[in-house]
């Protein structure tokens, strides 16, 4: 395998080693993840992977905010929220609607939530932004 170092290379198009599958490099910039976190929201929260996320804060008991290293140009990005589906014995059947269906969005933090007949922390938490 050979190691190729280059300053300032410009593309039009992207494929594989067939030359198919060609993406466009504003494609790519558009269809990837602009920031992702994983966290545990139980007890001190543990941040366990992320990109573009400096922090994750407890706002309560199932309420997390998660801060932006880059700010977004505007609010209108796409989040995909996971969480486990319980904390022990509780069952976490929707987000909560506290802020518009378990979401609240800014140009510099996502605050999201976890709710099962009431508010309760989840041991896993994972947070995809895609955005323009």
């Amino acid at each position: 395998m050979s190691t190729l170092n280059v300053n300032g290379i410009k593309v039009s198009q992207i494929e594989d080693s067939l030359g198919n599958n060609g993406s466009s490099p504003s494609q790519i910039a558009i269809g990837r993840a602009k920031a992702w976190v994983s966290f545990d929201g139980t007890g001190s929260i543990t941040k366990k992977s992320s990109h573009n996320v400096t922090s994750v804060s407890d706002e309560g008991t199932g309420i997390y905010k998660c801060s932006f290293a880059t700010n977004f140009s505007d609010n209108n990005y796409c989040p995909i929220i996971y969480n486990n589906g319980t904390t022990g014995a509780v069952a976490v059947n929707s987000f909560g609607n506290n802020f518009g269906g378990g979401v609240e969005l800014a140009v510099d933090n996502i605050k999201v939530s976890s709710y099962g007949s009431a508010f309760t922390d989840s041991t896993q938490f994972s947070v995809v932004i895609f955005a323009s």
